[in-house]
């Protein structure tokens, strides 16, 4: 069961965090370059190791295999599920914020939020378990996702899913899971220390992304409905798939936690990228991830509770 102190020291943890990237942004001290270069670190070096940290210190071996394997296709479900609810459930939504709506239906921010929250609560195992739960998303974000925005072709696809460092990293973690074997303690040290980053780094990057909202754009009723939708409704349907399906109560966590993570930041990128409506993008990822704050210690609470031991 969730420790419920704990879980608010973390949630305060990550809120602190968040207001740093968002005071630094508001002050200019990390600019638009400094931006893109600590997204890379995170996407290219802190995220892979934190990955493969998590499987090189999870005990379990080929035990998790199965889990994994529930979580993928709980995963599966949960990405086909937003794809056919995307464009159907926005009606009051303009022509140029509808791909914006459906993309961020599709792709939440369970990468750069959802992984270190995975850590905080449920450990290695925890993060483990997120990172194939991922595998799916980044999928779509790469093939179903750009579609609401722009025709892709399936070489692109291929290539950018399978040269993903995130993805590559799940892969290598895998194999590491049937060929176990002594970790050098130097690279071990190495990975492990840039692992410890992934919290306070990540954190602080969504507070930078936040600090370019306006406001004035922030309180409407489609920003809203939105974040009901990304927050409630869809962690709600995992919920019920999980208890439907007997799931294990980290499973259950892994997948509820993740399914209700906030916008991700492409969902503004890709919006300002290919003329839609990037002041929603933007509006949307400022206040789901506000809200989530919120709804992430109540989900956990909920899914400790039901699927208690």
């Amino acid at each position: 069961m969730v420790d419920f102190g704990n879980l608010m020291v973390f949630q305060g943890t990550i809120f602190l965090l968040i207001a740093i990237g968002f005071l630094l942004g508001k002050l200019h001290l990390v600019e638009e370059s400094g931006k893109q270069a600590l997204n890379n670190l995170l996407i290219y070096v802190v995220l892979p190791c934190n990955i493969i940290h998590s499987f090189i210190d999870n005990e379990a071996g080929l035990s998790v295999i199965s889990a994994c394997f529930t979580i993928l296709l709980f995963s599966l479900f949960n990405q086909a599920f937003s794809v056919l609810i995307g464009k159907k459930i926005y009606p009051m939504a303009k022509a140029n914020e509808l791909p914006v709506l459906a993309y961020g239906t599709l792709c939440s921010n369970a990468g750069f939020i959802g992984m270190p929250m995975a850590e905080g609560i449920y450990g290695a195992a925890g993060l483990l378990y997120a990172s194939v739960f991922l595998i799916p998303q980044r999928i779509s974000m790469y093939s179903i996702g750009m579609n609401y925005y722009t025709r892709v072709s399936g070489k692109d696809v291929v290539k950018k899913v399978l040269t993903h460092p995130c993805i590559i990293a799940v892969l290598l973690g895998v194999v590491y899971l049937f060929f176990p074997f002594e970790v050098p303690a130097l690279p071990h040290k190495v990975i492990t220390t840039l692992s410890n980053a992934n919290l306070s780094l990540s954190m602080v990057v969504i507070g930078v992304i936040l600090s370019e909202c306006d406001l004035s754009h922030l309180f409407t009723k489609v920003n809203f409905y939105y974040c009901f939708i990304r927050l409630i409704a869809l962690p709600t349907v995992m919920m019920g798939v999980c208890y439907l399906f007997h799931a294990e109560p980290i499973v259950a966590g892994i997948t509820v936690v993740l399914t209700g993570m906030p916008a991700g930041a492409t969902t503004a990128i890709l919006a300002s990228k290919y003329g839609c409506d990037e002041k929603v993008g933007v509006s949307i990822i400022f206040l789901s991830t506000v809200l989530s704050i919120l709804t992430i210690p109540i989900w956990c609470l909920i899914v400790s509770h039901l699927f208690a031991v």
